[in-house]
């Protein structure tokens, strides 16, 4: 059997077209015929060129798993470190919190030791703490500021949390003087170590 293979004047120009040698010539026009060795030729040629355009299809298609893969890993990897950081930045609050409460607790009981404070609290220490009202403001960067005016102002606010302090002229040590004494009663001591002070 032999074929006609002529170009398509309506196409690409790449894509030539095929037909029976014999029939549909209406024109008249001489096509080239061609033998069954000669078209296997042409169409193994045409595959050939056709292969060359993906050569290296398969390497591509591995390079991009690959970078696939490395995507992953480091978006894991920027996963781990992020969650690292946000671990690290709490572990920090709460140092600095705690580092905050010990500098209070100190200048508190600083404060209400003082010999011109003339109340001491019925509660404990960490009592006061969370009943005081500190903002940001109050604080001077790890230290706190102005706790006299705050533990007044409480005072003021809750005096049942305070008692007044009682001062003793005499020593019973031996000399030493005259010391300062809290006037609590055994029953606000209790209270206290059971952490059920006045509220």
């Amino acid at each position: 059997m032999s074929v006609v293979i002529e170009e398509n004047p309506g196409g690409d120009g790449n894509t030539p077209k095929v037909t029976p040698a014999g029939g549909g010539n209406p024109g008249g026009e001489l096509a080239k015929t061609f033998t069954q060795a000669e078209l296997d030729g042409i169409v193994n040629d045409r595959l050939t060129r056709e292969r060359k355009k993906y050569d290296g299809f398969d390497d591509l298609k591995r390079k991009a798993g690959e970078f696939d893969k490395l995507a992953d890993a480091q978006k894991s990897e920027s996963e781990r470190l992020t969650g690292q950081i946000t671990d690290l930045t709490g572990q920090l609050t709460q140092a600095q919190q705690r580092e905050r409460s010990y500098a209070l607790r100190d200048a508190i009981e600083e404060t209400i030791n003082a010999a011109d404070f003339v109340h001491a609290p019925r509660v404990s220490t960490g009592r006061l703490i969370r009943l005081l009202d500190l903002g940001d403001d109050d604080w001077d960067g790890e230290q706190p500021r102005n706790v006299k005016a705050l533990l007044v102002k409480l005072q003021k606010a809750e005096p049942d949390l305070f008692v007044a302090k009682s001062r003793r002229t005499g020593s019973a040590d031996a000399g030493e003087g005259g010391r300062e004494t809290i006037a609590v009663s055994m029953n606000d001591r209790i209270r206290a170590a059971a952490g059920r002070g006045h509220s």
